[in-house]
């Protein structure tokens, strides 16, 4: 518990709430994710307190499957621009006919390929976003000689200014 406590603290002084902070929601489809490593399908809700950090919980659906995680991902130049990024997590999946769990924290380094510019030419609200996700995942499983994995996923974003929920 007081682990939790530290690291909420340390999270509220690197990243204050300011008008630029973010709450949102987005769906992904693709082979992997950086969110969660088992996943072809996801659903996210996201708080983000500046324009280069997420911090999300993720569900995630497979054919005969699927999970919850919770993480963070920095991106190096900016979420709404093609930027790399790094993301944290930890995660809980079953899968297969039957039934196995894999459970453990998962490392992923990446380029986020943001459309944010193409839609405002459209004159669609910053409210929107479509993004790409490409890169390379490593999951610490219990039993897993080489958990590595490349992802590729297409992502639709929504996102509200955290006053508009009075955060």
């Amino acid at each position: 518990m007081n682990s939790l406590i530290k690291i909420i603290l340390l999270v509220s002084v690197l990243f204050p709430s300011t008008s630029s902070s973010k709450i949102g929601g987005a769906m992904s489809v693709g082979f992997m994710s950086e969110k969660i490593p088992l996943t072809l399908l996801d659903f996210t809700g996201y708080y983000s307190p500046n324009q280069k950090t997420e911090f999300f919980a993720t569900f995630s659906y497979l054919v005969f499957g699927g999970g919850l995680g919770l993480g963070a991902k920095y991106y190096f130049i900016d979420k709404n621009k093609i930027s790399p990024f790094a993301s944290v997590g930890f995660s809980a999946s079953v899968a297969g006919d039957t039934i196995e769990s894999y459970v453990g924290p998962h490392i992923a380094v990446g380029y986020s390929i943001s459309f944010r510019k193409i839609i405002e030419e459209f004159g669609i609200d910053e409210i929107f976003n479509i993004v790409i996700n490409t890169g390379y995942g490593y999951a610490f499983y219990n039993d897993c000689d080489n958990c590595g994995y490349p992802f590729l996923n297409g992502e639709v974003k929504f996102e509200f200014g955290a006053d508009y929920f009075g955060i």
